[in-house]
């Protein structure tokens, strides 16, 4: 027997359905909940009694200041669509997305207004309770954007129950490449990586496709080249109509990463770089033109009279560095730098290689502290066979 069939076993007539209706929000507060009650009470009983007794059934857990049904529970409850009116459950939904729309509602949120509600998720989520189902794969899109966060991993889990209960379509390009971001951003690449394929093979002009290219294309970039160069101009072409100049531009640079690991394609890649860093600049991105200058001056050192060239764009990327106050970039630039001018400067090479560990002892990068004290002995070895042997002592 289940959890709600075991609660339900002598319950009051009607709790099945008031419990549908507070399965309704992913989770509550005590405000929220004697709402949706007032909407679906059970006949002889005050809301207050019934949430107070309903939280001291084992049914529910805390979460910091709300409280929410146990997954198990909830899952049954939303999955049991007879249990609640469609109406009505369309009109909770509405009425939980409106309390997430009004702005000044924010200050009460984790108190009286349960805080997913004003995330990206939480709206997406109400917003296909209600029916509307492209509106809310729109929300969906937009919680994948931006730094990995509690919201997009439960924008994920949101969307994956609603493709189970037939909610919204199963395998949307918008929810499919949410999952997949997710997994991406927890580790998980290998299950990720056949979900970005498959919003790949779509043929609609979407941000999300143009960046699940970008991401297979940097993951085909060295045992599939030709696959990741078609992959990263569809990418580009993608983001160009879409008037996405910053994602243009980062898939430039791993265009022209992958351009600069062929022979012969040397001039195609600094071109690709140079238009990254351009359309960055138009952009006020500095840090994304530290990063191509890096990127840029690494390619420059390794051709044949083109050395001051690359010094000057290693310098310019570490002084954008200093000046961002980014200290992994300054950390990665000043090795590559460092290493880049051995042969023609020793002394100044060790000097930027030492810079680089210091930056990295620091911040307790022990693996890159590692390699660094390998990189200065081998140098340091290195320059000492250079010396001139001591006089012979007559």
């Amino acid at each position: 027997m289940s959890r709600l069939s075991s609660f339900l076993d002598g319950a009051p007539e009607g709790t099945a359905t008031t419990l549908a209706a507070l399965a309704c929000a992913e989770s509550l507060t005590d405000a929220v909940a004697l709402a949706i009650y007032q909407k679906v009470p059970v006949p002889g009983l005050s809301a207050e009694k019934f949430i107070a007794g309903f939280k001291y059934s084992g049914l529910t857990e805390p979460r910091n200041s709300e409280w929410n049904l146990l997954p198990a529970l909830r899952e049954e409850l939303v999955g049991k669509k007879r249990l609640l009116p469609k109406a009505t459950g369309e009109e909770i939904h509405k009425d939980l997305l409106a309390l997430g729309q009004v702005e000044a509602n924010r200050q009460r949120a984790g108190t009286e207004i349960p805080s997913y509600l004003f995330t990206e998720a939480g709206q997406a989520y109400h917003f296909a309770g209600t029916g509307a189902v492209q509106t809310a794969l729109e929300h969906y899109s937009a919680a994948s954007r931006g730094p990995f966060n509690g919201a997009q991993w439960l924008g994920a889990k949101l969307a994956a129950e609603q493709e189970r209960n037939h909610v919204i379509p199963e395998g949307a390009v918008e929810t499919t490449f949410l999952r997949a971001l997710v997994m991406l951003r927890e580790g998980h690449k290998r299950d990720a990586m056949p979900l970005f394929r498959r919003v790949a093979t779509t043929n609609r002009e979407m941000r999300e496709v143009a960046i699940s290219l970008h991401i297979i294309g940097n993951d085909n970039n060295r045992g599939q080249r030709r696959e990741a160069e078609r992959e990263l101009h569809r990418s580009i072409e993608i983001d160009k109509k879409l008037g996405n100049e910053f994602g243009v531009a980062q898939t430039l640079h791993s265009l022209a990463n992958l351009l600069g690991r062929q022979n012969g394609r040397f001039k195609e890649a600094e071109d690709a770089y140079r238009e990254s860093i351009e359309i960055l600049k138009k952009l006020g991105n500095e840090f994304g033109v530290s990063q191509t200058l890096h990127s840029l001056a690494n390619l420059l050192s390794r051709q044949n009279g083109r050395f001051k060239e690359a010094e000057s764009a290693y310098r310019e990327s570490i002084n954008l560095g200093k000046k961002l106050r980014n200290d992994n970039h300054m950390a990665q630039a000043l090795r590559s730098y460092g290493l880049a001018i051995e042969q023609h400067s020793p002394d100044e090479a060790l000097l930027l290689l030492q810079q680089s560990l210091e930056i990295n002892r620091r911040h307790r990068k022990w693996e890159f502290v590692r390699r660094l004290e390998r990189d200065i002995r081998n140098m340091e070895a290195r320059t000492t066979s250079r010396l001139p042997p001591p006089p012979r002592q007559s």
